[in-house]
């Protein structure tokens, strides 16, 4: 949904079962995609950020940060994950601040970036083309509410 801020909103309400994942049904190969992100209010340990490759619900790659500053990267793989990274950053702007999220992925080649500062760059070929989402991985049941900003794909450089 949209409010008087122009922002997208995508909202866990209190009757959830902690998760949410929104993309455009799309499938994007090569590409370099930005979203501006903020945490607005509820659960402050959720997850929130991008899936994407993303090959139906199981499959995808992502990048995920939380409001204290964590941030995970990794691969999804039909329900089992991996992690690659995970640690927290100084780059990610705590509690109501925006986050500017970067992902490029070419090739083999994938780079997660929040506000300018890269989080993780690493090289896998498990999937080659897929959906890019918008996702919270909250607490079941607990409300939540992130907001996305100026969502762009393009063709990376």
């Amino acid at each position: 949904r949209y409010d008087n801020d122009g922002d997208g909103h995508i909202t866990l309400d209190q009757y959830n079962d902690g998760s949410l994942s929104v993309g455009p049904g799309l499938r994007f190969q090569d590409f370099a995609f930005s979203v501006e992100s903020m945490w607005r209010d509820g659960d402050p340990a959720i997850w929130w950020g991008i899936h994407f490759r993303a090959i139906g619900e199981g499959d995808y790659y992502f990048c995920l940060i939380q409001s204290d500053g964590h941030f995970q990267v990794g691969k999804n793989s039909s329900g089992i994950v991996n992690i690659i990274d995970e640690a927290y950053s100084d780059a990610i702007q705590r509690q109501k601040a925006k986050n500017t999220f970067k992902i490029s992925a070419v090739g083999n080649v994938m780079q997660c970036t929040i506000n300018d500062y890269e989080l993780a760059s690493f090289r896998d070929s498990d999937y080659t083309v897929g959906d890019i989402q918008l996702s919270i991985e909250g607490t079941p049941n607990i409300r939540t509410n992130v907001s996305f900003d100026n969502f762009t794909v393009r063709r990376p450089d």
